[in-house]
């Protein structure tokens, strides 16, 4: 399918400035001596011409914020008399479908499934980023859940999570943290599988290793205990 290719941003992306307000010189209180000046039947002398003008009293008021938005979201246009903004098309990150799944009261049952798949591939298995957008494409393929069912996500993050990790080299692994796209939790279930004997190391309370990580599982893994079990070398299926 053929889309038209929007011209570039004047700004890019999360990239435009934080402004406040634009002055303008215009009042739209103009408007409204007219109207208190004129009877019905004079104002239908001016109407031809400025009725638009006229109506727009009744309209909601001029925002100087709302316009210093529409100009940072403006797009490169080469005609003279052109402009062009973008409004609503922004794209979703993992973070958004979140809020929508927990305010999904009013979604029907049918969306919420679409986003859920899409939360469990992008905001989940294969996840780049911190405020990762959900990718276009995949966005397009939802929309035939057959189609995007079909997919082997599986094999996909696998190759991701994979090639991130043997991609960085011993100095980042050295370093106090280590950024790794996709699903490096498979590594962890790897050894719980490999390794039953870790499982002893599960705790039932609710925690986190840091204040930075939040943790919401029913168990967690008390590395300390985990760390001595690997020291020991006992390490005997139960």
């Amino acid at each position: 399918m053929k889309t038209n290719v929007l011209p570039n941003r004047l700004f890019a992306d999360h990239q435009e400035p934080v402004g406040d307000r634009v002055n303008s010189y215009f009042k739209l209180d103009t408007i409204d001596v007219i109207l208190k000046a004129f009877t019905p039947n004079e104002l239908s002398v001016i109407r031809p011409c400025f009725g638009k003008m006229i109506d727009m009293y009744h309209k909601p008021a001029h925002s100087s914020k709302l316009a210093h938005f529409l100009l940072t979201w403006q797009l490169k246009t080469e005609k003279r008399h052109e402009l062009w903004f973008i409004f609503g098309d922004e794209n979703v990150t993992g973070e958004k479908l979140e809020v929508m799944l927990r305010h999904s009261k009013n979604i029907s049952s049918e969306l919420k499934v679409k986003y859920a798949y899409l939360l469990i591939v992008d905001g989940l298995l294969c996840r780049k980023s911190s405020g990762m957008k959900i990718p276009k494409d995949h966005a397009e393929m939802i929309r035939d859940l057959c189609y995007f069912l079909s997919f082997p996500w599986r094999q996909h993050c696998l190759e991701m999570t994979v090639q991130c990790i043997k991609s960085r080299s011993t100095n980042q692994l050295a370093q106090p943290t280590v950024a790794v796209q996709g699903f490096i939790h498979t590594v962890q279930m790897v050894l719980l599988e490999a390794v039953p004997a870790a499982l002893m190391t599960m705790g039932e309370e609710n925690g986190s290793e840091s204040e930075e990580e939040e943790c919401v599982m029913a168990s967690t893994l008390k590395l300390d205990k985990l760390w001595n079990l690997d020291s020991s070398g006992q390490l005997y299926p139960l």
